[in-house]
């Protein structure tokens, strides 16, 4: 007896490698890494620079191409003789009018939306502080970068830190008689602002009154002749030296204003405020350092407006250093250190420090980068967010400005165990990993899920595999052959 298998003479297609469901999985893995890549892609600088889009021009450069159209000056000439119309200044009416003298409120809350003038005298000195600020704002803002580097070194005459020949004092000199000038122009446009109030802001009048006669006579009695006095070789006042720390102050917040982040250490638009901050560092016995903050790599890098010219500190680990040598410098220096911290908080992104001088047995520092592991403490003013090439591309961090770090040498530093996060090769290694595990999983259970024979046919399949091993067995009795065998007597 022979039990044969039903079979589907139907041709069976051989079942496709890949299909549509396996390309559509394929594509959204592909989607996923491309997105990844595109992202890493367009975050430096360069590629938008190949793609033809230039730097945006700041404020700053657009205002100077501005004054040069206006004074009819070429790029870089001296412009020892510029005039300025102030701007309209910080006070206004309060008339509700749409004058164009109504600009900005020194209110100490914000502007409301119905433009109310609104004055306490709360913080007198706060109001002349932002009258002053404004002054310098406009001024800072119409100086070609070389009346401003003059304006820097004339502060530093004035605090004799310089000498000076007569070509220099007299464009000193000039430039001085330019700022008695302008302030005159600015306080005369104040006052006329003040003569223009409603009459039913009597007190409002009166308060601001207070205010500007103040402000006029800091300037009359304190700036002014601290910063021509020895231009003319008058005794200074005993408060002169107050009232150029002042000055610089309102300088220099000018200037750190006009610091990009994301650019180099050393772009050139960001030289003025670097000589401030810079001069401060040298002299840390005539520049004190104020009360620092203690600050994260985050919060520099995420909120650089905020702690720009503040006092930070932080701790990390120094794991490069490197010399970095100067030649005819105006202050003066020969060689400052470029120092790559990785944070304390045990992030993989470092710090960049520039120091003027290092601790006593420090290790020695060259002009090629020397690898480190050294602990110290940094307190210093934050600068900018500068960009640095690194390994696979550009990089930014936070640059801070200090005189000399505190060192912690290895054995006064506690031994800590810490769990150390892998750095980012390892991280990019492992997902990279556990995505191609995840495709060949979901290849599998789709191969395994996608049979062209159901269970029921398979399980028939084998019943009759089985049934026809019987019935070719040789030694297997069929049912004729013994009912053959009983009809014969055979038992």
């Amino acid at each position: 007896m022979k039990f044969e298998r039903e079979t589907d003479d139907r041709p069976k297609r051989p079942r496709p490698v890949l299909d549509a469901a396996m390309i559509r999985l394929l594509m959204l893995f592909g989607m996923f890494f491309g997105v990844i890549y595109a992202m890493t892609v367009a975050a430096k600088p360069e590629t938008w620079e190949r793609l033809g889009f230039g730097e945006v021009k700041p404020k700053e450069e657009v205002q100077a191409k501005q004054n040069m159209l206006r004074t009819g000056l070429a790029e870089g000439e001296q412009n020892e003789d510029i005039q300025i119309q102030p701007e309209e200044p910080l006070i206004r009416s309060g008339n509700g009018s749409n004058n164009q003298d109504s600009v900005k409120s020194v209110s100490d809350g914000p502007n409301q939306e119905d433009e109310q003038f609104e004055v306490r005298l709360l913080s007198l000195e706060k109001k002349i502080k932002a009258v002053n600020d404004d002054f310098w704002r406009q001024v800072y803002d119409r100086l070609s970068e070389r009346n401003r580097k003059q304006l820097y070194s004339l502060i530093r005459f004035a605090e004799n830190e310089i000498t000076a020949d007569s070509a220099t004092i007299e464009l000193f000199q000039k430039l001085t008689d330019a700022l008695k000038r302008w302030r005159n122009e600015y306080e005369s446009k104040l006052f006329e602002h003040l003569a223009n109030f409603p009459a039913d802001k009597e007190e409002e009048k009166k308060a601001w009154s207070e205010i500007l006669y103040q402000v006029q006579a800091k300037w009359r009695d304190r700036s002014l002749p601290a910063l021509t006095d020895r231009l003319y070789d008058r005794e200074p006042a005993e408060n002169t030296a107050e009232a150029l720390g002042d000055v610089r102050r309102s300088v220099k917040r000018q200037a750190l204003i006009r610091v990009r982040d994301g650019t180099s250490i050393s772009r050139t638009k960001d030289a003025i405020p670097w000589l401030f901050t810079l001069d401060e560092m040298l002299h840390p016995d005539v520049y004190p350092p104020e009360s620092p903050t203690d600050v994260s790599r985050v919060e520099l890098s995420s909120q650089p407006v905020s702690y720009r010219g503040k006092w930070v500190r932080f701790r990390g680990r120094v794991r490069s250093a490197k010399m970095w040598r100067m030649q005819d410098h105006e202050l003066g220096v020969e060689q400052l250190y470029v120092l790559f911290l990785k944070p304390e908080e045990n992030s993989t992104l470092p710090y960049c420090v520039v120091a003027t001088q290092l601790p006593e047995g420090f290790p020695a520092v060259e002009r090629q980068a020397v690898e480190m592991d050294e602990v110290v403490e940094v307190t210093g003013q934050f600068f900018k967010v500068r960009s640095y090439r690194a390994q696979g591309g550009w990089r930014e961090c936070p640059l801070v400005m200090c005189h000399e770090p505190v060192w912690f040498p290895k054995e006064e530093v506690a031994v800590k165990s810490t769990v150390q996060l892998p750095g980012t090769p390892w991280i990019i290694a492992m997902v990279s990993i556990i995505a191609v595990l995840a495709i060949g999983v979901a290849v599998l259970v789709y191969t395994s899920t996608s049979s062209p024979r159901s269970g029921a046919e398979a399980e028939g399949e084998d019943v009759a595999t089985g049934l026809e091993r019987l019935a070719n067995d040789p030694n297997v009795e069929t049912v004729s052959e013994r009912l053959g065998r009983m009809d014969k007597g055979d038992q």
